[in-house]
C-alpha cells in the first residue's frame, strides 16, 4: 500500500512540473527588459509563458498559429494586447518581419486567449534571405567593438548615424530598414540601435511617446531608447542626434529630467520604466563641457583639445551665453595663439542644449581685407509631413571679414524642434457579444507609426527661449518657456586683428574607429533546460523506488 502511495505521489509531482511554464525556470535579466517586467506583474508566470511562446513561435520563416492555451496559466485578451505583445515587440527588434499591428487571435467564452497568428510583413517574400542580409549587416556594424560600455554605446551611436539616412521607405519602421536599406525614421533608428546594443551585451529597450515641436507647440509621435550602462539607466535619441553632416550628443545618455524637456513618455510605459537619474555616462559630463555660464578659459581649453572644434552643453540661458561668445571672439583668438594681425570667425550648430562650436583662425597674410558687410543667412525649411529627404543642419554662406572691433551683431535665434514620430500601441476592440460555444477570431490592429518631422535647422536672427518644464519620471511635463531645443547653424562675421601673426589654422580631428574585435553574446535565457533535467531526475528517482520496493518484496517472500 505504501508502495502505491509513493508512486502516485511521485507521478502527481511530475505532472505538476510538466504543467509549469518554462518561464518559471528562466532567469530574468535586463537584456530582455519587457519580459522581466511581465514577471513582476499580477499573473506574471502566465504572462511570461505566453511571451516565451511568441519568442519561439515567431522564428519560423512562415507564419504559424501559436498555441497560448495552458492548463493553469491563462491570460485574457486584455493582458495579451496591453502587456504581452507590447513587451515582446519591445524586446525583439531583430524580429523585423513581425509588424506592430497585424495579428489575429482566438479567445473562449471567458475572454481567455487560445492562440495567435501573426501576419508577417508581406514585403519579405524570401524571409530567409532577408534574415541573412540583416544578420550580416549587424555583424558588420558591431565588428571591432571594444572598451567600456560607454565606449561601445558611443561607437554604435556614431556608426548608426553614419549608416542611416532619415527618409521614409517601405521598411522605415524597422531595424531592417535602418541597417540593410540604410533608410528609416525614428522607430527604425530606435529598434536598430537597441539590437546593436544587445548584440554587444548592453541592455536596451524601445521607448515610445511624443516629442515637442516648438514651432507649433504641438506634440508628435516619436520613439527612442532606454539604455543601461555600468548598472545605470539612461535615455538616448539617436534620431535627433543625427543631423546629417553634424553628429550631436544632445540626446546621448541623458537623464529622465533632461529627456522630459521635449519628450513625453507614453503613459502605458511610465509604470514600467526605471528612474534614470545618473549622469556619469553623459557625453558632456565625461568631456567636462557643461556650461552654466560663459567661461572663456574652459571654452579655450576645449577648443585646443578638439582642434578648434568642440561640443558643449549649456544648462543656463543660451541667449546670454552666445551673446558673450560673440563679443569675446578677439580674446578667444588671442588665447588660441593669434598674435599681431589675425582673422577669426566661428560657426555654431545647435540642437537642444547641445552646441557644436567651430573656430576658424587665419593669421598673417592669410587674413582677408576687412569688410563691413554682415554674412547672409539662408533658412532651412521644415517639412510639415513625412519627409522625403533627411533634414540636415543647413550651412549659411561663407562669412566675410569685419573691422577689428568686437562685433555687435544681433544674438542668435534658437529655432524650434521638429521631432519625428514613434509607434503607439492602441488596444484591440473586442466584440460586445462573446460566443459561448466556439472560439471567436479577432484581428488585432495596432496603428503603425507614421513619421512627421525631425529636428532641422534654420538660420538664426533673434534668440528665442522655449522649452518644456522638466517633470519627474511618471508624469507628463507641462510646456513652459526656458531654453531652446532645436538645431540651428550660423556663421559668425569674421573679426580681424591688426598686424601679423604666425599661428596655423587647426583642423578638427576625425572620429576614431575601435579596433579589437569582441564576439557577440546570445542573451536568450538558458533556464528552459532545467525543466527536462528535473523531470529526468524525478523519473530516475521513481525508477529507483520501484526497484527497491520490488527487491524488498522479493526478500520478504524468501
Amino acid at each position: 500500500m505504501k508502495y502505491r502511495r509513493s508512486v502516485a505521489l511521485l507521478l502527481v509531482t511530475i505532472l505538476l512540473m510538466l504543467c509549469l511554464p518554462v518561464s518559471v525556470f528562466a532567469e530574468d535579466s535586463d537584456m530582455r527588459y519587457g519580459r522581466k517586467k511581465l514577471g513582476e506583474m499580477a499573473n506574471g508566470a502566465a504572462l511570461q509563458f505566453a511571451y516565451d511562446k511568441l519568442v519561439d513561435g515567431c522564428t519560423a520563416n512562415t507564419p504559424i498559429t501559436i498555441d497560448l492555451s495552458h492548463l493553469f496559466h491563462t491570460i485574457s485578451v486584455h493582458e495579451f494586447n496591453d502587456y504581452v505583445f507590447p513587451m515582446f515587440y519591445g524586446d525583439y527588434p531583430e524580429y523585423f518581419w513581425i509588424p506592430n499591428s497585424d495579428y489575429n487571435y482566438r479567445y473562449d467564452s471567458s475572454m481567455k486567449i487560445l492562440d495567435v497568428t501573426f501576419n508577417y510583413n508581406r514585403d519579405f517574400p524570401d524571409l530567409a534571405s532577408a534574415k541573412s542580409a540583416y544578420n550580416t549587416r549587424v555583424n558588420q556594424l558591431t565588428a571591432g567593438i571594444s572598451g567600456s560600455d560607454y565606449d561601445k554605446a558611443k561607437t554604435l551611436h556614431d556608426r548608426l548615424i553614419g549608416a542611416v539616412t532619415y527618409i521614409s521607405s517601405d521598411y522605415d519602421q524597422s531595424a531592417y530598414g535602418a541597417l540593410v536599406e540604410g533608410r528609416a525614421v525614428c522607430n527604425g533608428y530606435a529598434r536598430a540601435y537597441q539590437h546593436l546594443l544587445q548584440k554587444v551585451g548592453i541592455p536596451a529597450w524601445h521607448v515610445w511617446g511624443v516629442g515637442l515641436e516648438y514651432s507649433t507647440n504641438t506634440l508628435q509621435d516619436h520613439a527612442w531608447n532606454l539604455v543601461k550602462l555600468d548598472g545605470q539607466w539612461y535615455y538616448t535619441d539617436v534620431t535627433w542626434d543625427d543631423q546629417g553632416s553634424n553628429t550631436f550628443y544632445s540626446y546621448f545618455n541623458i537623464t529622465a529630467q533632461q529627456l522630459q524637456e521635449d519628450h513625453i513618455i507614453d503613459s502605458s510605459l511610465i509604470p514600467l520604466l526605471p528612474q534614470a537619474t545618473a549622469t556619469a555616462a553623459n557625453f558632456y559630463v565625461r568631456e567636462d563641457s557643461v556650461f552654466s555660464d560663459y567661461d572663456r578659459t574652459n571654452l579655450v581649453r576645449l577648443l585646443k583639445k578638439g582642434g578648434n572644434t568642440t561640443q558643449i552643453y549649456i544648462t543656463g540661458n543660451s541667449h546670454t551665453f552666445l551673446t558673450a561668445l560673440n563679443n569675446d571672439m578677439l580674446e578667444i583668438g588671442k588665447a588660441l595663439g593669434g598674435k599681431g594681425g589675425f582673422t577669426i570667425s566661428h560657426r555654431i550648430a545647435q540642437l537642444g542644449r547641445g552646441i557644436i562650436l567651430s573656430v576658424n583662425l587665419i593669421t598673417g597674410d592669410q587674413a582677408e581685407q576687412p569688410s563691413s558687410t554682415p554674412p547672409a543667412t539662408t533658412p532651412a525649411t521644415t517639412p510639415a509631413t513625412k519627409p522625403t529627404t533627411k533634414p540636415t543642419v543647413a550651412p549659411t554662406t561663407a562669412p566675410t571679414t569685419v573691422p577689428t572691433t568686437a562685433p555687435t551683431t544681433a544674438p542668435v535665434t534658437i529655432p524650434a524642434t521638429v521631432p519625428t514620430t514613434a509607434p503607439t500601441t492602441a488596444p484591440v476592440t473586442i466584440p460586445a457579444t462573446v460566443p459561448t460555444t466556439t472560439p471567436a477570431t479577432t484581428s488585432a490592429t495596432i496603428p503603425a507609426t507614421a513619421p512627421t518631422t525631425k529636428p532641422t535647422a534654420t538660420a538664426p536672427t533673434v534668440p528665442s527661449t522655449t522649452a518644456a518644464t522638466a517633470a519627474p519620471v511618471g508624469t507628463a511635463p507641462s510646456i513652459a518657456t526656458t531654453d531652446p531645443a532645436s538645431p540651428e547653424t550660423t556663421d559668425s562675421p569674421e573679426v580681424t586683428a591688426p598686424n601679423t601673426a604666425t599661428t596655423d589654422l587647426s583642423s578638427a580631428p576625425s572620429p576614431s574607429e575601435p579596433s579589437s574585435p569582441q564576439g557577440a553574446q546570445d542573451d536568450r535565457d538558458s533556464g528552459k533546460w532545467m525543466l527536462p533535467v528535473c523531470v529526468i531526475i524525478l523519473a530516475a528517482g521513481a525508477t529507483g523506488i520501484i526497484l527497491r520496493k520490488k527487491q524488498n518484496r522479493s526478500a520478504e517472500n524468501e
